[in-house]
């Protein structure tokens, strides 16, 4: 059993509950639609921009509480806590055995209270730089940091997710204040929960843990978050990398995430023409293009826009990049394989019919389309009721996408030039 309701209190904050007859384990999530990606505002009027990074370092505070970790009362509530930041949104969610109702008011408490101070700021920064330094360390990363300033070129959708060095090194208590009292509102939040509840006694206790909560609301107008209108020339790098790679992206920035399950259908569509049973992959070994035996590709839909990412290791970038770029503007429907993308599609629905049973995934997926604006039900009916016509209809996008390249090289290479 299913039963979804949903429900705002007075303040703004969108309250949905999901009921799941039988599960022992409960979700309680809290999301807000703010992620790295929100630097340019209006703020009751007034133009600001925030340091980058910053949503990260709220999420890194957020979890104390008077100068105390609430992870570790959330431990002693027999309840696992986490929290994560986006490009767009940040959540905060524990799963529980247990009764519900205490680790859900401590939820509620952590993330409405400022949790951070001009202390706590100081002796957090080595441990995000530190974070930081990890993420540069990993090639995968900086190669596709690289590919994203190519392709949004000076937008903060670009940025790192941590922030950069100097802004990290430069946060201040004003920068969390004001980002926390523009952004962590009942109005700007969504809590979700998951499992075998009384909705009722929940509510009860959402309305009475909520009634000692200050709220300040600002006059927030945000500013969108890609603001080019092209990416730029592509370019070549030299990495820590054993074959060259060859990376192409595509700006769609017509299509955004309120089209239910596009990167799935985006995805199918894509299996036609580079998955390993598709003719025109079998084109790409007969000319022994391909070092390795699979082309990795995937698409992302955000708040302004789509992009799909394709990354192959080639002994003939050049060439290959002239090849793949021609197919893509040159798509048309007879590149579409019914059978291919008809298993691609039957393997996310049967993906999504197994994950039912996970408690955490259904609160998650929940929450986050909820932020994004999109309803959970109607992405579920998308992907159960997908159809060839509803692939087919993406490839003018596809082909009229604004394209972009990068090319790595081994080091090695650059040092025999």
């Amino acid at each position: 059993m299913n039963d979804r309701e949903y429900f705002t209190l007075k303040n703004g904050l969108k309250c949905i509950f999901v009921k799941r007859s039988g599960f022992q384990v409960k979700y309680a999530g809290i999301g807000v639609h703010y992620g790295s990606s929100h630097k340019k505002y209006y703020r009751n009027g007034k133009f600001y921009e925030s340091k980058s990074g910053i949503a990260h370092f709220l999420e890194h505070k957020a979890f104390i509480i008077d100068g105390h970790d609430a992870l570790i009362d959330f431990d002693s509530l027999n309840a696992e806590a986490n929290a994560y930041t986006g490009l767009e949104q940040t959540i905060y969610y524990f799963q529980t055995n247990d009764d519900l109702i205490p680790p859900l008011r401590l939820l509620l408490k952590m993330f409405f209270h400022k949790g951070f101070t001009k202390e706590n700021i100081e002796s957090e920064k080595p441990i995000i730089l530190s974070e930081l330094e990890e993420a540069r360390d990993q090639v995968d990363k900086r190669i596709h940091e690289e590919c994203l300033k190519l392709l949004y070129p000076n937008d903060p959708y670009s940025i790192e997710i941590l922030g950069t060095k100097e802004d990290i090194e430069n946060t201040t208590l004003s920068d969390l204040e004001n980002a926390f009292l523009d952004f962590y509102t009942p109005k700007n939040s969504i809590l979700t929960i998951v499992g075998d509840i009384d909705i009722e006694e929940v509510k009860r206790a959402i309305l009475d843990e909520m009634k000692d909560i200050t709220i300040h609301e600002n006059n927030i107008e945000r500013i969108p978050f890609v603001e080019s209108i092209a990416p730029l020339k592509p370019k070549t790098i030299y990495e820590d990398i054993p074959y060259p790679e060859l990376h192409i992206m595509g700006r769609i920035d017509s299509l955004n995430y309120s089209m239910p399950i596009l990167p799935n259908k985006m995805i199918a569509l894509f299996d036609s023409i580079f998955s390993v049973e598709a003719p025109f992959y079998k084109r790409l070994k007969e000319k022994n293009y391909l070092v390795l035996d699979d082309i990795e590709y995937s698409i992302t839909s955000h708040e302004y826009g789509t992009y799909f990412y394709i990354n192959i290791y080639t002994n003939n970038p050049i060439e290959l990049k002239d090849f793949i770029i021609d197919k893509l503007k040159n798509l048309s429907v007879k590149d579409y394989d019914s059978d291919i993308s008809n298993r691609t599609i039957k393997s996310y629905k049967s993906d999504f019919i197994r994950a039912l049973d996970s408690i955490s995934f259904v609160g998650d997926d929940t929450l986050s389309l909820a932020l994004e604006g999109t309803d959970y039900e109607m992405e579920e009916d998308a992907l159960l009721n997908t159809k060839d016509s509803d692939i087919c209809e993406l490839i003018p996008y596809i082909k009229n996408s604004l394209m972009t390249y990068l090319i790595a090289l081994p080091k090695n290479v650059k040092n025999k030039e």
